[in-house]
């Protein structure tokens, strides 16, 4: 980052003072929310002392010294707003970045250094110190903010009641998680304790998965000594959420210029969805906008917190003057890039595309090329490399290319979606699929050739466009190609409603004109919802799935039609056309979206003591110790075994010899598409396995002390409810520790 502040060469002028009472109305909402979170989250198990740690240390170790050196890169201070919301961002990713070398030096708590060389820094040099003093050269219009604070808390709420009242704290409410929170909270521990980093339920596999995330929260974990599990159910998730809704909001601003298009922006990111990909429930993809993910895929929700802060110094790169003098925000753009590569690899992903596709427009259109473009695909570029070698080691980890056949053709027969149909069939679905997501999005043509051409919209639009072109021709055994539809919705919506501003500014039409688009997009969506399927056809009629999207393209044809008789025109067609698609499923989600929340699995497969059993392991034990169990399979399953079993070493925050294997790099390797999925496959070292159940099966000196001297086994963990061990353990290790349906024995030494 750059040491020295540089004042602008143009100061802009500062707005008027509020008074008291306008003050007092613009300001209110945040506290209000805060304090309502506050309590919302007390009352769902996490104490106060917890609370205010976790607050004290975001405030005042993440987001203020974020907001330190995003005003110092940017030279300036747009709103507070920005402020905190960017600044808690940028605070991430330099703590992310901080904490590694600590951890890998044996001093986690080394990670405070950055925020207290931060404060000495702005206390200390005289160009920095100035930071403290600016003032906002704008501010949020006082009906802004409350609206952006209900738009930023609605997520967080939406998602955050089912999740809190099916993910406990304690026995029995917490027995049944999602089946990836727990795998989530085994690699927080494990990057509590070790870097570099393994599979923590398979010892020595490399960890080769997008793991930054965890290292933030491993992090927050040290410095405040709250557990890994009550950050990760209850508080760690929170804030990312928030300061999404802020930072698209602002976003969006920025670009459009328009307050309206913000707070209209994040509400078509949270209510719009687009037709269905993959899920034919209703007709349409419920999950689009992924806001059902937002807790039971913390990894997305850090990414893309990450990546909307990207977006706001993009855009801040492409605009502003060339002076040659903004190596800080370069510096802020690599630190957020590097972070977010490896939070979700989804986003390099399509931040290249995005990139490289405003170049392309760029010359075509206007015939320039712009230099900054250039240099940000470098540093991307880069970055990508470097990350997909230093994080992911090369692995795919399990995505792989179906082209030239579409993925959810290969998925909808692999599921029974369809029966053996010709051809044209699935072509007829295709296009029908085509039509929707163009009727959505359609409106980014308003913006014009000009509109095009510039490299914002340009790289939003290229970042939707890979979107929708890698969900089709990618796949994944967990069909999390999906991701890249997520991760990109909120720059498609963007771009959507630059577009519909466009209209409204143009005044071509009436406003009666676009109240019957309003009202055929409603038709339309109520015939697509009615009339689709309410769940998934197991026979396979091509009718029932292609139905829906028929009525709802018929409908918009229909009602573009007569309003094109009415104005003249194709281009006006085309408009009234593309207007009715998005209002439409806009109409549409506003119905369906409250379908969605979250629910776990309804079986309980953490059996009563392993909370307990594996924080006395935890406590009891060195972080280098091993651990062996009898536990492997994810008990729901009735038939073979779903190799997904996470939580032993999610509790002990101890590396397991053999606990399962599901989500190794080497499982989704040996994965053949659309037959025996990752978490299905045998494990790949049969004597390695085969040496660890006889411990259990067989339990005698020889079996026992083999785990002991060839592995290195200290602990066994043993669960009763599964593989119950032979009589004769007790004889040949010592039992520490019992705890319902848990037991911890010693392997005692040689």
């Amino acid at each position: 980052m750059t040491a020295v502040l540089e004042q602008t060469t143009t100061p802009t002028p500062l707005p008027p003072r509020r008074t008291p009472g306008a003050w007092l109305a613009a300001w209110a909402p945040a506290p209000l929310a805060l304090a309502a979170l506050s309590a919302f989250v007390v009352s769902h198990g996490v104490s106060v002392r917890d609370l205010l740690a976790f607050v004290a240390y975001l405030a005042l170790g993440i987001t203020l010294p974020g907001a330190l050196w995003w005003r110092a890169a940017r030279r300036g201070s747009s709103t507070l707003a920005e402020d905190l919301a960017a600044g808690t961002t940028l605070g991430y990713a330099l703590e992310v970045l901080t904490y590694l070398p600590a951890r890998a030096a044996g001093v986690p708590l080394a990670v405070l250094a950055w925020p207290i060389a931060t404060y000495l820094l702005f206390g200390l040099v005289p160009g920095l110190r100035r930071v403290w003093r600016m003032r906002p050269a704008d501010r949020l219009p006082i009906w802004f903010s409350w609206v952006l604070t209900g738009l930023a808390c609605y997520p967080a709420i939406w998602s955050a009641v089912p999740f809190y009242a099916s993910h406990g704290l304690s026995y029995p409410a917490s027995a049944s998680p999602y089946v990836d929170l727990p795998y989530y909270l085994s690699l927080i521990g494990e990057l509590k304790h070790h870097l570099p980093a393994q599979f923590p339920f398979e010892a020595g596999q490399p960890l080769t998965h997008h793991w930054f995330l965890h290292p933030e929260i491993a992090a927050t974990s040290w410095v405040t000594g709250i557990e890994p599990m009550t950050l990760l159910f209850r508080l760690s998730i929170l804030p990312m959420i928030l300061a999404l809704g802020v930072l698209l909001a602002l976003l969006a601003r920025r670009i459009i210029g328009a307050w309206w298009a913000g707070a209209l922006t994040v509400a078509a990111t949270w209510t719009l969805v687009g037709p269905a990909l993959t899920g034919w429930a209703g007709g349409l993809s419920p999950g689009t906008s992924g806001l059902s993910l937002l807790w039971i895929c913390p990894t997305q929700t850090f990414g893309a917190v990450l990546f909307a802060a990207l977006m706001l110094t993009v855009h801040s790169l492409l605009n502003r003057t060339r002076d040659g003098r903004r190596w800080g925000e370069w510096a802020v753009f690599t630190v957020l890039c590097a972070v977010v590569m490896g939070a979700k690899g989804t986003f390099g992903a399509l931040l290249l595309a995005g990139v490289g596709l405003a170049t392309v427009l760029g010359f075509v259109l206007a015939r320039r090329i712009d230099r900054t473009l250039l240099g940000l695909g470098a540093v991307t570029g880069v970055l990508f490399l470097v990350t997909r070698q230093l994080v992911y080691e090369g692995e795919s980890f399990g995505l792989r290319t179906m082209f030239p056949a579409p993925s959810v053709i290969n998925r909808m027969n692999a599921a029974g979606l369809t029966g053996d149909r010709p051809l044209w069939a699935y072509a007829v679905l295709g296009a029908l699929i085509l039509v929707g997501w163009l009727c959505l999005g359609g409106l980014i043509l308003r913006l014009g050739r000009a509109g095009l051409a510039d490299p914002v919209h340009g790289v939003l639009l290229g970042v939707g466009v890979a979107a929708l072109l890698l969900v089709l021709v990618l796949a994944h055994p967990a069909a999390s190609e999906n991701y890249f539809v997520y991760s990109a919705w909120p720059y498609v919506c963007l771009l959507v409603v630059a577009g519909l501003a466009a209209v409204v500014r143009s005044r071509e039409a009436a406003w009666w004109r676009y109240a019957v688009a309003v009202a055929g997009g409603a038709l339309a969506a109520y015939l697509t919802v009615k009339l689709g399927p309410a769940h998934r056809p197991a026979d396979g009629r091509l009718l029932a799935l292609t139905l829906p999207y028929a009525l709802a393209v018929l409908t918009a044809f229909a009602v573009a039609a007569g309003l094109a008789w009415r104005t003249g025109g194709g281009r006006r067609l085309l408009t009234s056309l593309l207007a009715l698609g998005m209002l439409g499923f806009a109409v549409q989600s506003s119905v369906h979206i409250w379908r969605l929340p979250a629910t776990p699995h309804p079986a309980q497969f953490i059996p009563a003591g392993a909370l307990e059993t594996g924080r006395w392991l935890r406590d009891h034990s060195t972080p280098d110790d091993l651990v062996a169990t009898n536990a492997h399979c994810w008990p729901p399953v009735k038939t073979g075994c779903d190799s997904r079993h996470f939580w032993i070493s999610a509790y002990a925050e101890r590396r397991v010899l053999v606990e399962s294997w599901g989500y190794t790099a080497w499982a989704h390797a040996a994965w053949i598409p659309f037959q025996l999925k990752p978490v299905r496959m045998p494990f790949h070292d049969q004597a390695l396995l085969a040496a660890n159940d006889a411990a259990f099966a067989q339990p005698t000196a020889a079996s026992v002390g083999r785990l002991r001297d060839a592995y290195k086994v200290k602990w066994l963990f043993v669960d009763l409810t599964q593989n119950e061990p032979a009589d004769g353990l007790d004889r040949v290790a010592i039992l520490r520790y019992a705890a319902g349906s848990c037991r911890v024995y010693e392997i005692a030494a040689s």
